[in-house]
Parts: structure tokens; sequence; C-alpha cells
């Protein structure tokens, strides 16, 4: 007898405790958070400023009992769980769409689709969470957060009572008047630029909407029209995943063309003989040329030193790390390759900055087989939101490597090694073409709409599509 009055009293504490929602969590890298303290008083000085996002979780939040308008939550909340602040939004669309909610905030707080991922796609430029103390959400690339994770919920949140008085007249009527609204279909896509990389166009923001684009947030393009629901979300599809009808893939056969190939003698033969500057040179170990003119005060010792409109980029391979600094030597950042590098021994041959993507090769210390062949990968990283973009495979990238508006040109070779030179889309490092090489490289140029590849043996003159 006792033991069934136990289980019996276990089940009712179970259920009177269970959870009440279900938690799924963004990614720090998808969205832009800004804090405006004091939004509401006229008199508080403006201190608005952007937020690291990594100090922050952004969650959705889903009561598992659904009520009329399907309610939806964000909540933002610190690293320990604590909210900072949450909003909430009514999402009735689900008797139109069944796996997709269209959602709107009090007080004109955003305007978002919830996709069937579970991946949110604003038609509004964001979402704003909180009153006074607001906070506001903007997606960073697109107009998406991307699938999230799905998450315990904290106790902050199970411990709260957040669902609305479903139950009231007032309440239903009011999901009945959101529904009338929400009968009028999608039928405008929309986006808020393009750019055409590899010969295809990729749409950036891209929205489905009810109204006209022009109806939104100010900067909407219009991507096209369409006459059914259907017809619209496909196109929505297309935009996102950035298909274009006149658009064509680029074609690696033609991607580059040898010229000529000129035997030379390496170590007697300066650069200028073949008409070249030498700027890409990417040490001072090297006498045919060096990537600056004059070293700044403070930077006599380093590897490498590029010139940035607002000051140095500056290598130094004793160190292991790389820094973006001014004239006052005020740092701007400051990287440590051991933090991003696969590479368990390394030397750190060529950098290259630009539109704030570092690129960097970790290459081989001596005999590639000596590493197991686990070595120069050329990386991709975004010194802004402090991510890895992408890594090439092993045994692509040695010494010297440049850049195209499309490309990454790199090569790999040593002694009693093969020897390559490689053409890297800029986008996800993938090697577009492979060249063999008589031996391994030592500069590249391109002059004259001509790609020079000099190795230690030979001068290669190639056409490239760039």
């Amino acid at each position: 007898m006792k033991k069934y009055i136990i289980v019996v009293f276990f089940m009712f504490f179970v259920n009177a405790y269970a959870k009440h929602y279900s938690c799924h969590e963004y990614p720090s890298f998808s969205y832009v958070l800004t804090h405006k303290p004091n939004a509401l008083n006229p008199n508080a000085k403006d201190i608005t400023k952007i937020v690291n996002t990594t100090n922050y979780r952004l969650l959705l939040v889903t009561p598992k009992k659904d009520t009329h308008g399907h309610e939806r939550y964000l909540f933002l909340l610190d690293k320990n769980g604590k909210k900072v602040a949450n909003s909430y939004h009514s999402c009735p669309s689900r008797r139109l769409h069944t796996n997709r909610l269209y959602c709107y905030g009090e007080c004109d707080s955003g305007i978002f689709s919830i996709e069937p991922d579970k991946s949110i796609n604003f038609k509004t430029k964001g979402v704003t969470l909180g009153d006074e103390d607001v906070w506001d959400i903007e997606p960073k690339h697109s107009a998406d957060l991307p699938k999230p994770s799905k998450v315990t919920c904290p106790k902050s949140i199970e411990s709260i009572d957040i669902a609305p008085d479903s139950n009231t007249k007032e309440y239903r009527d009011g999901i009945k008047t959101e529904y009338k609204r929400l009968e009028k279909p999608a039928r405008y896509v929309c986006y808020v630029s393009k750019k055409i990389v590899d010969n295809k166009i990729h749409y950036i923001g891209c929205r489905y909407t009810r109204d006209s684009c022009s109806n939104y947030y100010g900067g909407f393009k219009h991507f096209g029209k369409y006459v059914t629901q259907k017809e619209t979300l496909n196109a929505f599809n297309r935009c996102r995943n950035s298909i274009s009808n006149v658009s064509k893939k680029a074609n690696h056969k033609t991607l580059i063309k040898r010229l000529s190939k000129h035997k030379i003698y390496r170590y007697n033969t300066p650069l200028s003989s073949f008409g070249l500057s030498g700027i890409n040179k990417q040490s001072s170990s090297y006498t045919d040329a060096r990537r600056y003119t004059k070293l700044p005060r403070g930077y006599e010792k380093i590897d490498i030193l590029d010139k940035m409109q607002e000051g140095w980029i500056a290598l130094s391979r004793d160190a292991d790390n790389v820094v973006y600094a001014n004239q006052k030597h005020e740092i701007f950042w400051n990287i440590h390759f051991r933090d991003i590098v696969r590479e368990k021994r390394y030397v750190i041959d060529d950098i290259r900055y630009e539109n704030d993507i570092l690129y960097f090769n970790a290459s081989c210390i001596s005999y590639a087989k000596e590493q197991k062949n686990k070595c120069s990968t050329l990386y991709a990283y975004d010194t802004k939101n402090r991510r890895l973009l992408w890594h090439s495979k092993y045994l692509t990238s040695r010494n010297i490597f440049i850049l195209t508006d499309k490309f990454v040109i790199a090569g790999y070779g040593f002694t009693a090694e093969d020897d390559y030179l490689y053409i890297l889309r800029k986008t996800d490092g993938k090697v577009l073409k492979k060249i063999e090489l008589d031996s391994a490289l030592y500069y590249l140029e391109i002059k004259d709409d001509k790609l020079h590849v000099i190795t230690y043996n030979n001068h290669y003159v190639f056409r490239i599509n760039i």
C-alpha cells in the first residue's frame, strides 16, 4: 500500500512541476544586439551602444500548451541564465499555414515569421525587447536568424507564468480580428542588397511580405510579386538560396590558361627583370622587395607590415600573433593564431587583410611527412565577429598567396614533394583549379591582367578570369 502511495505522489509531483515551455537558442554570431537604456526618457543622455552578443543568450520560448494566438516569446538572458529582457508575440497564422507562424509584437516591436525549422525571418528591420530599457535585435548578414539549437529552459523562464489570459472575450475577439488581417496572403518578395560572386547573384536580406516592399523598413528592393502564396514562398526560397535565372556557373576549365613558361635561375634573377614590382613579397628576409617602405616607430622587429587606411597590420612570428593598430599604437584587434589553427606545429608564412577578413596560411615547419601531412592550411577569419569562416584542405598553401576579387591564389611545394598552384574560391575556400608546377612557389603577382608565377626554376605566365 505504501508503495502505491509513493508512486502516486511521485507522479503528482512530476506533473505539478513539469516543464511548461520548450526553448531554442540562436547562435550569438547571427544577430546584432543594441542596448538603449532610458529609451522613453526624453531628458536622458543617449548612451546607445552595440554590445557583445557572446555575453548573452537569445531564446525562442514556446508554451507547450497552445492558446488561440499561438504565443511565442523572445528572451534575452545573460550567461548565468538571468533574464535581461523579453518580448511577447502573437503568432495566430497556424490556421493558415500549419508549419509556419506569422508573428507580430506588442506596440510595433517587430514582425517576423517562424519557419518550419524554427529559423526566424524578419519582415521589419529587427525586433525590440523591453520598454524603457530597450534591447534591439537585428539579423547580422541577412533577414534571418538560422535554425536554433534546442536547449533546456532556464529556471528563470520555467519559474514564471508568461502565458496571457486567453480565455477572455476581449482576447478571443482580438485574435479573430488578427486572423482576418492575416487572411491576406503574402504576395511580395523583397531583399536589401545583392552581389555577384563567381558569376552568381547572391541576394542578401530576403523577406516575403503581405504588403509591397516599400511599406516596410526603408531600403527594401523588389524581388517579385506573385499570384499565390505557394509561388511567393517558392520565390522566397530562390531568393534565400541565391538562385537566379540569369546567373551562370563558373567554368573551371577556362578559369585559368597558361600562356608561357621561361627557365630562370632563381638566385641570380631579380623580380624586376620580369617587369614585376615585388610588392607582394611577404618577408623582410627576401631582398627583392618589402611590403612596406617605412617602418613606424615600435614596429622594427615584426615580420610583415601592411599599410591599412587606419594604421598597420603587423605580423610577429615569434609572438605568434597579428595586430591591427594605428600610428599611436592603439590596437583595434589582436589575434593569436594558436586560438584558430588546427595544426599542432606551424609557421605563419603570409597574411592578407581585406574587408574585416584576415587570410593566413599555417605552413609546415619542414617536410610534410614529419607532420603526417597535416599542415599548410589556408584560413579565412572574420576579425569583426571573431569567428573562423573557412579553412582549406591540408597541403594547400605555403610561402606566398594573393587575393583577387573572386579568388585566393596559393601554392604548395617543397623539396622532394609535389608542387602545385591552387585557385580557391574566396567565399568558402573550395579549390576550383589545381595546376602542377615544376618546383616550389616563390612569388606571385598580377600585372596587365596576367598572373605571373615564379617558382625556384621557372617563370610561368597565366591568363586568369579575375
